[in-house]
């Protein structure tokens, strides 16, 4: 029996990926991200982000996102699951 606990969990659907985001807790009580793409035909990609990292995480993503230029769509009410 294992004692990973899924904390919270949401999802993104794309035209032919699906996103999973969980949060997760290890057998030391430890939480930690995990973002996964399920893709049409394709492999599952997985990435793990320690509880110690987050911030970090969190950091370099408000560097990155407004070369993208979705500052109003950010704003915006998004349906979450």
């Amino acid at each position: 029996m294992s004692d990973i606990k899924k904390i919270k969990s949401t999802l993104i659907y794309g035209s032919n990926r699906t996103y999973f985001f969980d949060i997760k807790t290890n057998l030391e009580g430890n939480k930690y991200l995990v973002i996964q793409e399920n893709k049409l035909n394709s492999e599952q990609l997985k990435v793990t982000i320690g509880e110690e990292n987050i911030a970090q995480f969190i950091k370099a993503l408000n560097l990155l996102l407004p070369e993208f230029g979705l500052e109003e769509r950010l704003k915006e009410n998004i349906p979450m699951r």
